[in-house]
C-alpha cells in the first residue's frame, strides 16, 4: 500500500455525522410521505438515521433456539481495495499455472524478490508490454522496481515467461480460434446457448445483491457428449492421432494437444487441464469470491452470541460491553490492512425472510416469539414493518407480481463485532431501509447519490486492475476503502451509528459500506417511491455498461403501472408518465435506426411469459421487454447492440421482435394522462372530445372509453357530457355490429344457390347507408370507416366492369364460352366483396391469440373449412394451427392486419414445435427422473407461452406435473403437521413411484427415510409386546416395582425367570381405566411414590455392607469385582 494512504488506517479520523430525524406520531404513520418529505434535507448525506417516536417498540418475534444459520467468513486484510487487487492478481496468476501444469515460484534478482503485481501494474502504467518494448522504455521499468540497470534483460524475460501469456488471456473474452462457434460471430459467448439448448444451462446467478461467497454452487462439468475416443480430435490441427498427448477439458469437450497448446506444453499436465475458454472463466472466479465463503457450522442466535462474546472478549482481552466504540472503529481499519495477522470473523448475512423467519411479526407465520396477540397484530400490519413497506399504497415496487428476495422480501444479518459490509449501492438505485432489532450498534459510511458517478471514477483511479477484470466489482460488495482517502479525492462522506430500534435510510445511488461494533441482528429492505422511477432508468443504462444482469426489467414495470393508471395516485401516475414517455421517445429513435438497417422480418413477443434469463442481452445483460433482435442462431440481442448481434448472419436473417407497437404504447401513455387528471381537467377534456368542430380532427371511440372508464374509476360525478359520451360509444357500437352483419352477406347475384340459408344478401343502399351513418358521428372508429370505403370503391368498380361486360358480351354472341368465363370470375370476385371467411378467420385467430387456459366453449359454425378447436381440452394442435396459417395466407392479400396475425401465429407455432421437443426430450431422458418440482416448475413457466397447444409429450408433461404437484402439495401438508401414519406414507411413497418428476427426487429419499423409520419404530414396538421369557410383562414396567418397601426393609427378593402371561393378559389392567389421562394420572402417582422409596431406599444402601444386599449374603471373599446399582446404589459381586 501506498504510504501516504497507510496512516488514514492506523490513524483513523471519523467522518462527519449524517443528520438524525425525529418523526412525530402523525408524520410516522405514513413513510412514503415521510422519507418524500426529508429528501431535499437528507439526500445530500447518501445515508440518515430516523429515530422512531417511543411508543414504537416492536416485540421481536423470533425464537432464538430455533433460528438456524449458516454465517458467511469472512478475512478482514483482503476486502480492502488497495490490497486486495494486489492479492487478486496474485491468486489469479498462481491458479493460471497451476492449470497449466506449472507451479508458479516468486523468482528472486539480486537477492531480492521481483514483485509481480508492481512489475505488472509499472509496465500498464507505462502503456502496456507492447508500447514498452516499441519505446525501449524496460531499463525504466527496471529502476522503477528498484533494480539494477543492467538487470533490465532478467525482468522483461520474466515479464513475458511469467505475465504476458496470462495478461493476453484476461484481456481476451473467449473468443480465439480455438472456442469460436462455427455458426455465429466471435462475439457469441454462453448465453446464446444456454438460451438454446435444454438441459444444458448453468445454474442462474442470483440477480439481486449479496455478499459473495454465500451459497455458491459448485461448478459442473459438462457432460460429455460422446464417450469413443476416435470422435476426439484437436481442434487446431484437426488430428485424433497421439492420443497420449490429447488433451480434453475438464468442463467442456474442447481437445488439444499438447503441442498445440500455446505455449506449447512438454509433458501431460498432472492436473486437470482446462481449455481457454473454460481457463478465463475458471480464473474470473477467484475475483468474485476472494476473502469470502460460508462456514461450516451452522448456528442458532443462541450459540452465535456465545461465539461472537467469546471472540470479541478475547480479541480485545476485556469485557465485550466494556470496550469503547473508539477503539473499536479504530482496530476495524487497522486489522483491513494488517497483512500480518489475518483477522477472520463471521457474519450471518442475506438471510431471507421467507426461509429464516423476521424480526417483525407477519400475518400468518409464527417464527416462535412470544407476544401478545394484539401486539402481534398491531405491529404486524405496521407500516414501518419491512415485510410491508415495499408493497404500500405509494411504493412502486407493489406493482411487482412476484416478491424478490432481498429487495421486496427482506433479509436479516446477524453480526459480530468487526463484521463488516463493503462499499455498495442498492439493486436498481433503490431506496433501502434497515432497522436493528437489539445488540450492538452498526457503523455506516455513506457517500451522496449525486457523487456516486465521481465515487466510481474515485475507485477506477485507486484500483484500475479491479475495474478491468470485473466491470461491476462495486456490485458485489467485496470492496471497501477508507472514508478519508475518498474526502481527500474530493468525495463528501458521512457516517451513522445505528442504535437498536433506530432505522437507517440510504437514498438511491447512494454508495454505503460499514461493520458492526458486536453482537446485533439486523433487518433490511428495499422500497422505491415515485420519485426513484428516473433514476432506476438510469441504473439500467448503467448496468448495461458493466454487463451486470437486472433484477428485473423496468420497461416491463412501467407498463404494468400505466396499465393500471385509475388506481395511481396523481403523485405516481405523473411520475409514470414522464417515464414511460421517456421510454417511447427512446424505443421509436431505436427503431428507426433498425428500420433504416433493412431489416424487414419483425414479430410479435410476450416477453412477460419468458424467464429472465432467457430474454436478457447477450452483450449488456440488459432484461428485455420492448424489443430485441434474433438472428438465425438464436442470438438475442438489445436494439442498441444491432451492429454485434452476429458477423455472419445478414440483415435478411435477423428478426425483429416487439412487445408493442408504437401506436399501442402512443395510446398506453394517453390512457395514463388522462388517468391522473382531476375532475375539472377531465371534464374539460371530455367536452373538447364530443364537441369536435367539423374541420377539426374527430377523437376516436377508444378515447371516449378512457374517459369514460376514468369517470368510474376516480368516482368522478355524472354530468350531461358523461351521458352524451356513453351516447355516442352506444351509437359506435351499434354501428361496428351493423357492419359486421352486412360485411358477413353475400353481395346479390344471379346465382341463388350461393347465398346461404338464412340470410339474407346485402344490397348496395344498406353499404352507403352505413358509409353515411358513419360520417355522422361525431367520433372515428378505427379502421372501419376505411375498411368501408375500400369496400365501396371495389364494389363500384366491379359495377363497372360488369356494365362494360354486358354492353361487349351483347355484340359478340359467338365468343359465348368466353364471357360465361368471365361473368363466373365476375361472380367469384363478387363473393370476395362479403369477407365473411376472413372475418371467421381473423375470429379463430383471436381465440389463439388471446388463449386463456380456462376453456371457454364456442359456438360451433357450419363452415367445414374453419378449424375447429380440439373439443377434449379446448386447445389447439399444431397440425390444426399450421392449416389455420395457411388458410390465412391464401386469403389474405396483402392485408396489412391479417399479415400481423399470421406473423403472430407462426411465432406461436415455432414456440409450439420447440416447446414440444422439449417435452419430448425431458420424458424420454432418464436422467431427467427425479428432477425435482422446482425444475418442474420452470420447465413449466417456459410452456406457459404454449398453453394453447396440445401435443403428446406436452400433455403428458402436464399430467406428470400435475400428479406431482398434487404429490408435492401432499408432503408439504404433512410436513407442517407433523402428522405421519404409516398407510399415509405407504400411499404417498406408491404415488411418488409413479410420478416421472419425483420418483428418485430427495422428496422421494426423505419421504422413504421417514418411511423406514416410522416403519422400524412399530416394528420396534410390536416386539415390545410379543410375549417373551423376560422378569416383567409391559404392564408391570408401566406400574413399577412393588418390591421397593421390601428392599428399603433390608429384605432380598431374588427375582425367578418366569414365563410371561399371554398377550391379552398384558392389557388386562389397563382396561380398568377409562381414559388415556386417567391412566396417565394414576401412573404419575405410581412414579412419584417410587420416587420417594427409591431416595429412601439409596441412602440406607449407602451405609449397609455388601453382605446384607448382594444376593450370596456375603459368603463369597471381597475382591474388585462389585458393582453398584445406579439407581438404587445397592451392591453385588
Amino acid at each position: 500500500m501506498h504510504k501516504n494512504y497507510s496512516k488514514y488506517y492506523t490513524e483513523f479520523e471519523r467522518p462527519p455525522f449524517a443528520p438524525t430525524f425525529y418523526p412525530t406520531e402523525e408524520e410516522f404513520a405514513d413513510p412514503i410521505s415521510y422519507v418524500a418529505k426529508i429528501k431535499p434535507e437528507a439526500e445530500k448525506y447518501g445515508v440518515i438515521k430516523v429515530k422512531p417516536p417511543t411508543s414504537f417498540r416492536p416485540p421481536f418475534a423470533i425464537d432464538s433456539e430455533k433460528f438456524n444459520f449458516t454465517p458467511r467468513i469472512q478475512k478482514l486484510n483482503q476486502i480492502d481495495a488497495l490490497i486486495r487487487a494486489r492479492l487478486i492478481f496474485d491468486a489469479q496468476l498462481a491458479s493460471y499455472w497451476h492449470m497449466q501444469g506449472y507451479t508458479l515460484e516468486v523468482p528472486t534478482v539480486d537477492n531480492k524478490y521481483v514483485d509481480f503485481y508492481s512489475l505488472y501494474k509499472v509496465v500498464m502504467e507505462t502503456g502496456g508490454a507492447d508500447t514498452v518494448s516499441a519505446q525501449k522504455r524496460w531499463s525504466y521499468i527496471t529502476k522503477k522496481l528498484g533494480f539494477k540497470q543492467q538487470r533490465t534483460n532478467k525482468i522483461k524475460t520474466l515479464y513475458f515467461k511469467w505475465i504476458d501469456v496470462f495478461q493476453k488471456l484476461i484481456n481476451q473474452n473467449g473468443d480465439d480460434e480455438e472456442n469460436k462457434n462455427g455458426g455465429c460471430s466471435s462475439t457469441t459467448n454462453g448465453a446464446e446457448s444456454g438460451q438454446a439448448e435444454h438441459g444444458r444451462r448453468h445454474i442462474p446467478q442470483p440477480r439481486t445483491k449479496s455478499m459473495a461467497g454465500l451459497r455458491l454452487h459448485a461448478k459442473e462439468k459438462k457432460t460429455k457428449t460422446s464417450d469413443p475416443m476416435d470422435e476426439v480430435v484437436c481442434k487446431k490441427c484437426g488430428k485424433g492421432d497421439d492420443e497420449e498427448r490429447l488433451l480434453l477439458c475438464e468442463d467442456c469437450d474442447y481437445a488439444l494437444h499438447t503441442q498445440c497448446c500455446s505455449p506449447a506444453l512438454s509433458n501431460v499436465p498432472r492436473f486437470e487441464w482446462r481449455c481457454h475458454r473454460c481457463l478465463l472463466a475458471s480464473i474470473k472466479e477467484i475475483a468474485e469470491s476472494y476473502a469470502f465463503h460460508d462456514a461450516h457450522t451452522s448456528y442458532n442466535l443462541l450459540t452465535f452470541a456465545k461465539y461472537a462474546n467469546d471472540w470479541k472478549q478475547n480479541h480485545f482481552h476485556k469485557n465485550p460491553l466494556e470496550v469503547p466504540c473508539e477503539e473499536v472503529e479504530q482496530e476495524y481499519w487497522k486489522d483491513v490492512i494488517d497483512l500480518e495477522n489475518t483477522v477472520v470473523v463471521k457474519y450471518g448475512a442475506d438471510l431471507a425472510v421467507s426461509k429464516v423467519g423476521s424480526g417483525f411479526p407477519m400475518n400468518g407465520y409464527d417464527f416462535g416469539g412470544k407476544m401478545d396477540p394484539k401486539e402481534r397484530e398491531h405491529y404486524a400490519n405496521h407500516p414501518w414493518n419491512l415485510n410491508n413497506l415495499p408493497i404500500l399504497k405509494d411504493s412502486v415496487l407493489s406493482h411487482m407480481e412476484t416478491g424478490i428476495s432481498g429487495m421486496m422480501v427482506p433479509w436479516v444479518y446477524v453480526g459480530m463485532c468487526l463484521s463488516a459490509f463493503c462499499w455498495h449501492t442498492e439493486d436498481h438505485w433503490t431506496y433501502s431501509v434497515n432497522y436493528l432489532h437489539w445488540g450492538e450498534r452498526k457503523i455506516w459510511y455513506g457517500v451522496s447519490g449525486d457523487e456516486g458517478e465521481k465515487f466510481d471514477k474515485v475507485m477506477m483511479e485507486l484500483v484500475p486492475y479491479l475495474f478491468e477484470r470485473q466491470p461491476d466489482v462495486l456490485h458485489h460488495m467485496t470492496t471497501t476503502i477508507n472514508p478519508k482517502i475518498l474526502i481527500n479525492k474530493g468525495i463528501h462522506v458521512y457516517t451513522v451509528h445505528q442504535e437498536p430500534g433506530e432505522f437507517v435510510i440510504t437514498f438511491p445511488r447512494s454508495y454505503h459500506a460499514g461493520y458492526n461494533e458486536g453482537l446485533n441482528f439486523a433487518e433490511a429492505v428495499n422500497f422505491a417511491p415515485a420519485d426513484w422511477l428516473r433514476k432506476g432508468r438510469l441504473c439500467i443504462l448503467e448496468y448495461a455498461r458493466v454487463h451486470r444482469n437486472c433484477v428485473f426489467s423496468h420497461e416491463e414495470l412501467m407498463v404494468k403501472m400505466a396499465k393500471c393508471a385509475t388506481k395511481l395516485s396523481v403523485n405516481v401516475g405523473v411520475a409514470v408518465h414522464e417515464e414511460l414517455y421517456e421510454i417511447i421517445i427512446r424505443e421509436k429513435h431505436l427503431r428507426e435506426i433498425i428500420t433504416s438497417k433493412g431489416i424487414t422480418e419483425s414479430a410479435r413477443v410476450e416477453y412477460e411469459h419468458i424467464p429472465d434469463d432467457f430474454r436478457s442481452c447477450v452483450i449488456c445483460k440488459t432484461t428485455l421487454f420492448m424489443s430485441s433482435l434474433t438472428c438465425k442462431h438464436k442470438r438475442l440481442v438489445c436494439l442498441m447492440h444491432a451492429d454485434l448481434i452476429c458477423s455472419v448472419c445478414h440483415t435478411t436473417n435477423l428478426t425483429f421482435n416487439y412487445r408493442y407497437t408504437v401506436q399501442e404504447l402512443n395510446y398506453m401513455c394517453d390512457m395514463l394522462t388522462y388517468g391522473i387528471c382531476d375532475y375539472p381537467t377531465w371534464r374539460a377534456k371530455l367536452l373538447s372530445v364530443i364537441n369536435t368542430k367539423n374541420n377539426d380532427v374527430k377523437p376516436t371511440v377508444e378515447d371516449l372509453r378512457i374517459l369514460i372508464n376514468v369517470s368510474k374509476a376516480r368516482h368522478f360525478p355524472q354530468c350531461d357530457a358523461t351521458i352524451e359520451a356513453m351516447n355516442i360509444i352506444k351509437r359506435s357500437e351499434n354501428i361496428m355490429q351493423t357492419a359486421r352483419a352486412l360485411m358477413n352477406r353475400r353481395i346479390r347475384t344471379r346465382n341463388s344457390l350461393r347465398k346461404h340459408a338464412n340470410e339474407y344478401p346485402a344490397d348496395i343502399k344498406d353499404i352507403e347507408k352505413l358509409e353515411q351513418s358513419i360520417e355522422e358521428l361525431p367520433c372515428t372508429i378505427l379502421n372501419l370507416e376505411f375498411n368501408v370505403k375500400n369496400y365501396m370503391k371495389r364494389i363500384g368498380d366491379w359495377r363497372k366492369r360488369c356494365s362494360q361486360f354486358l354492353m361487349d358480351a351483347v355484340d359478340c354472341i359467338d365468343r359465348y364460352d368466353h364471357y360465361i368465363d368471365l361473368a363466373n370470375k365476375l361472380i367469384e370476385e363478387a363473393d370476395d366483396f362479403n369477407m365473411l371467411d376472413k372475418c371467421r378467420w381473423l375470429q379463430c385467430a383471436q381465440k389463439v391469440l388471446a388463449w386463456v387456459p380456462k376453456y371457454k366453449s364456442a359456438s360451433k359454425s357450419g363452415n367445414q373449412n374453419t378449424v375447429e378447436l380440439d373439443q377434449t381440452k379446448g386447445r389447439w394442435k399444431l397440425r390444426e394451427l399450421a392449416e389455420l396459417i395457411g388458410k390465412g395466407r391464401s386469403i389474405a392479400d396483402n392485408d396489412v392486419k391479417f399479415q400481423t396475425e399470421i406473423d403472430a401465429l407462426d411465432v406461436m407455432l415455432k414456440t409450439g414445435y420447440q416447446n414440444e421437443y422439449v417435452a419430448q426430450t425431458f420424458l424420454r431422458d432418464k436422467r431427467n427422473e427425479g428432477t425435482g418440482m422446482e425444475e418442474a416448475e420452470k420447465l413449466l413457466a417456459t410452456f406457459e407461452v404454449s398453453d394453447w397447444m396440445t401435443e403428446e409429450y406436452t400433455d403428458k408433461f402436464r399430467s406428470e406435473h400435475k400428479l406431482a404437484r398434487n404429490v408435492y402439495d401432499t408432503v408439504q401438508r404433512l410436513k407442517k403437521n407433523e402428522n405421519y401414519t404409516l398407510k399415509s406414507l405407504s400411499d404417498l411413497l406408491f404415488k411418488i413411484g409413479k410420478s416421472f418428476i419425483l420418483r428418485n427426487s430427495i422428496i422421494h429419499s426423505d419421504m422413504k427415510r421417514i418411511h423406514d423409520c416410522i416403519q422400524y419404530f412399530c416394528r420396534y414396538i410390536g416386539q415390545m409386546f410379543v410375549p417373551s421369557a423376560s422378569y416383567y410383562n409391559i404392564v408391570e414396567i408401566l406400574n413399577g416395582r412393588d418390591d421397593l418397601t421390601e428392599l428399603i426393609e433390608g429384605v432380598a427378593t431374588p427375582l425367578i425367570l418366569v414365563d410371561p402371561l399371554s398377550f391379552c393378559d398384558n392389557w388386562t389392567y389397563i382396561e380398568n381405566f377409562e381414559s388415556v389421562e386417567q391412566l396417565t394420572h394414576h401412573v404419575d402417582s405410581l412414579y412419584e411414590q417410587q420416587r420417594r422409596l427409591i431416595i429412601t431406599l439409596r441412602k440406607l444402601n449407602e451405609v449397609r455392607s455388601i453382605g446384607e444386599m448382594c444376593l450370596c449374603s456375603g459368603t463369597k471373599d471381597m475382591d474388585n469385582s462389585v458393582i453398584c446399582c445406579l439407581l438404587c446404589h445397592a451392591k453385588f459381586h
